[in-house]
């Protein structure tokens, strides 16, 4: 990963100081410890932790856990149409 300084970063504030990961991508911009080149969007962070690029994985956030993704199935006709 090219971003290895900002993924240590996020690494760090989510297991020590229990930030999201929005939270450590924004506020990193916000104080000016990274530019907006050295940083990865939020969703990106959330698909590293999908991959398993990251020290956190999908158990530790607590949305991703409550959310109950289904399947979407297309209902197949009983008759046929017409």
């Amino acid at each position: 990963m090219k971003k290895s300084d900002f993924i240590e970063y996020v690494n760090k504030h989510f297991s020590e100081d229990d930030w999201s990961l929005d939270v450590c991508a924004n506020r990193s911009l916000a104080i000016g410890e990274f530019s907006s080149n050295q940083t990865v969007c939020t969703r990106t962070l959330y698909n590293y932790v999908d991959q398993g690029l990251m020290d956190s994985r999908n158990c530790d956030l607590p949305e991703k856990l409550k959310r109950n993704t289904k399947i979407h199935r297309i209902r197949k006709n009983k008759r046929k149409p017409g």
